[in-house]
């Protein structure tokens, strides 16, 4: 039995096609592999500074404290709670700029994963 040109060229066009299929979903696998990588990355770097604003919450907390006990007049205790006040902004100050960071790292890569799609 004698197999025609268009039939060779048909097996050969299904085997060019599953070949780069393969190669096609591989990609897509790889590239979902390293966004789920990204994302942990930056979740666990969102823990950090979460972390971190904490510690320094208590410090600032435990500095006022310390501030006011010792304090013995009301101008005194008026320092204490407007150096708290005063590093509270700061830290919040500091933590946003952290966080906008991080927004701009996910934005980025969920543009890029919009790209590779």
């Amino acid at each position: 039995m004698k197999i025609s040109s268009k039939f060779s060229v048909l097996i050969i066009h299904v085997c060019v096609s599953t070949i780069v299929f393969a190669d096609f979903q591989e990609d897509i696998q790889n590239k979902q592999m390293l966004y789920q990588k990204e994302r942990q990355e930056l979740l666990s770097n969102q823990k950090i500074i979460e972390s971190a604003s904490h510690q320094q919450r208590i410090a600032i907390l435990q500095e006022a404290e310390k501030c006011i006990q010792q304090a013995t007049t009301r101008e005194e205790y008026r320092i204490c709670e407007q150096r708290e006040q005063e590093a509270r902004k700061k830290n919040i100050e500091k933590i946003n700029a952290k966080n906008e960071a991080l927004k701009a790292q996910a934005k980025k890569l969920h543009e890029n994963l919009g790209k590779d799609r």
